[in-house]
């Protein structure tokens, strides 16, 4: 205990040494003792009236029920309402706790009608310092927002829903993504490398009519040629690129006419040209 402690007053408070906790971070400074149950708490002292409540906490504690050997964090509102809480345990070599358990992320706030609501909001479970398994966002109303398989990787594997209706928006794989309308119909499909998106892309209308084709490279970089179209299949946009880097955009008229174009250098925008409906330039 005595590591952890850089000195203990008569009046309960107390001086961490920096404690780290794989998870959560650094805790240090003035802590005070509450014997009755053996744990110490912090006051936020730089609550910021500029931020919404819901994204900072009044309060931290930690509870030591096996005389520092393992512990539970908590965060609390301003209200006394836990605001996060996770398990942790000492790491093998004693200098360092690591979260380890379920944690648990509330809110308490507004929900989308502007009712006031205590609800959760995450849960992800941690082992020795890492999250493992399946991470669970919850809406402010109450239904899953996203599942995200946690992995030892780069990358994970992860479901979105629409918090309304709980239905599927997106799912991302380890080779390949998808994406949908809240009618169940897809809107989006493509490829991935490890999780990014590397290879083709391809946007739907809800009818089912295409509505863009791409070619990513390194999950974010376009190459080739990007089409869009409106719904009847005709061309509404081509933009050309250079592994990411841009070289011109056309946009069409319905009719087929050249609307408006931008010419490129090196990526920077060199030119600017506008036609009217019959293919003729503006002046």
């Amino acid at each position: 205990m005595e590591q952890y402690l850089k000195d203990q007053t008569s009046e309960g408070i107390t001086l961490f040494k920096e404690i780290y906790i794989a998870g959560i971070g650094f805790l240090s400074g003035k802590f005070t003792h509450d014997e009755s149950k053996n744990s110490y708490y912090q006051i936020n002292d730089s609550i910021e009236q500029s931020l919404a409540p819901w994204a900072q906490h009044f309060k931290v504690e930690i509870n030591f029920p096996r005389r520092f050997k393992s512990g539970v964090y908590r965060e609390f509102y301003k209200s006394g309402k836990i605001k996060r809480e996770v398990d942790f345990k000492l790491g093998e070599d004693l200098g360092k706790f690591f979260a380890n358990g379920l944690e648990r992320v509330f809110y308490e706030g507004p929900d989308s009608q502007g009712n006031e609501t205590y609800t959760i909001l995450e849960e992800t479970k941690y082992k020795n310092g890492e999250p493992v398994g399946i991470k669970q966002r919850y809406s402010t109303d109450g239904g899953v927002m996203e599942e995200q398989v946690m992995e030892e990787s780069h990358g994970s594997e992860r479901k979105e829903y629409f918090p309304e209706t709980g239905k599927l928006r997106l799912e991302e794989h380890e080779n390949w993504g998808k994406e949908y309308y809240e009618s169940g119909k897809l809107k989006a499909e493509w490829k991935n490398k490890d999780y990014f998106k590397v290879g083709k892309y391809t946007r739907y209308y809800e009818s089912g009519k295409i509505e863009m084709t791409a070619t990513y490279i390194d999950g974010v970089n376009r190459d080739g040629i990007v089409n869009k179209y409106f719904e009847d299949g005709t061309t509404k946009e081509v933009w050309s690129y250079d592994k990411g880097v841009r070289i011109f955009i056309k946009k069409y008229y319905h009719n087929g006419k050249m609307k408006k174009e931008w010419i490129y250098e090196n990526g920077q925008e060199k030119e600017v040209i506008e036609y009217d409906k019959n293919g003729n330039k503006k002046s």
